[in-house]
């Protein structure tokens, strides 16, 4: 399922952007027409009040497709239903306008298109290192899609967090009206929401850094046996990462 993820962010905001370009020249050409020849504004009532109309109509689908952007249309997908980088870029999206969250969202983001650019450039090194039937290189990009994986599970802990977080709750931790002995037991439960995502956001920093590592490694390799593959020392550290999701597994 993990080899879905392969399509970076890059690519789809590029076709993204192409086909909003296509759409506004569209519009631009087919306004320019229109009021050249049939809403000639200033010739008659009805022409100019047409040709003002085509321009607000013009104005208002702009203004709905930017809307759409950052406000996706659609059905909520369950967090445990994401199959690929784009459903968690999405799910990731309805909280981009959170005054609490959207540092932490740009960053998973960003992480995530980290995540694809050293995937890239670990396979790049690998192949001009080993053959890919070589039994070593297998093992090595074996190891770099299980620690993918785990990075998407350290995701859909943010995301379960984001999903149950009641913002207006939060912010009745300093209300006065309500006794400090409620007041403590909320700022607890909510202390512990904003670590979860912490905890997930810099699990997630370390395996970027640990595939830091392992390239650091694959460069510095002339030959190395299969045996010895586990002998790395980012290959051990990504085992330790691994075993620290261990509590965030999904169906």
């Amino acid at each position: 399922m993990m080899e879905a993820y392969t399509n970076t962010i890059s690519e789809g905001l590029t076709i993204k952007i192409a086909k909003l370009t296509g759409l506004f020249l569209g519009l631009i050409l087919l306004s320019i027409l229109l009021l050249t020849t049939v809403f000639k504004i200033g010739r008659t009532v009805i022409q100019s009040a047409l040709g003002v109309s085509w321009l607000a109509f013009v104005a208002a689908m702009i203004l709905y497709i930017f809307y759409r952007m950052y406000y996706p249309a659609g059905d909520k997908k369950p967090v445990s239903k994401l199959q690929n980088e784009e459903d968690y870029v999405q799910s990731l999206n309805r909280y981009q306008h959170s005054h609490l969250f959207r540092d932490d969202v740009d960053t998973v983001k960003h992480q995530i298109e980290r995540l694809n650019r050293k995937k890239s450039v670990i396979r790049s090194a690998l192949s001009e290192k080993f053959d890919p039937s070589e039994l070593s290189y297998g093992k090595f990009i074996s190891a770099v899609t299980d620690v993918e994986k785990t990075f998407y599970i350290n995701i859909r802990n943010t995301l379960n967090v984001l999903m149950v977080f009641d913002e207006s709750e939060y912010k009745l931790i300093d209300d006065p009206d309500i006794s400090p002995d409620i007041r403590s037991q909320k700022k607890d439960l909510y202390d512990d929401y904003l670590n979860s995502i912490n905890k997930s956001i810099n699990l997630n920093e370390a395996i970027i850094i640990s595939l830091d590592k392992l390239l650091s490694e694959i460069s510095k390799l002339n030959t190395v046996e299969i045996d010895d593959v586990n002998q790395l020392a980012s290959m051990q550290e990504m085992n330790d990462l691994i075993s620290q999701t261990k509590y965030y597994k999904y169906d």
